[in-house]
């Protein structure tokens, strides 16, 4: 009864619905204690981009958001971040198409949300109902980077090598972060 009630996952949504709530009050308070008062880019390979977003109260600088890319693609992605992120077009693939297919099954990700093939970096866009969104939300948010204030961020999801691990370090941002 009480336990069920309790569990870790109702502790978690409890969590998230409360920080949802109390942001948009504390967000000021954040950012003027944290000292963030220009606008910033994270560029990132999931959803943390927004929880920091959200945290300060900001716009989302950033098309990447509410998705998620594979290790692999994500430093390749980052080495020419100007090109995919102005010059690149999608096209959509169907689930079984992906090249994470097997190893995203085997997590038990149901992969019923659109992926997209910006050139040869694959993006899961977990978040999104439908292509057009995906798109419209990309471009719209493509256009806020700001390019002199850039956080690269990268979360390992079992797909990391050393020698992805050299080429993230070698990338030519000052501030980038890897969660492993």
């Amino acid at each position: 009864t009480m336990n069920k009630i309790f569990t870790k996952e109702n502790k978690n949504r409890l969590k998230i619905k409360l920080r949802k709530k109390l942001n948009p009050y504390l967000a000021p308070f954040r950012r003027q204690l944290e000292g963030v008062n220009s606008p910033f880019t994270i560029i990132s390979n999931n959803c943390w981009g927004s929880f920091t977003y959200q945290k300060y109260g900001l716009i989302y600088r950033t098309p990447t958001i509410g998705l998620s890319i594979m290790e692999e693609d994500f430093v390749k992605m980052c080495q020419n971040l100007q090109y995919y992120m102005c010059n690149a077009k999608f096209i959509f693939i169907k689930p079984e198409e992906s090249k994470y297919y097997e190893f995203l099954s085997s997590m038990g990700s149901n992969l019923e949300y659109p992926i997209g093939l910006l050139d040869d970096i694959e993006v899961h866009f977990i978040h999104y109902k439908t292509e057009q969104e995906a798109i419209e939300k990309w471009e719209r948010r493509a256009m806020r980077i700001n390019w002199n204030k850039i956080l690269i961020k990268l979360s390992d999801r079992g797909q990391m090598t050393l020698e992805l691990l050299k080429n993230f370090s070698e990338l030519p941002y000052e501030h980038k972060v890897l969660f492993a």
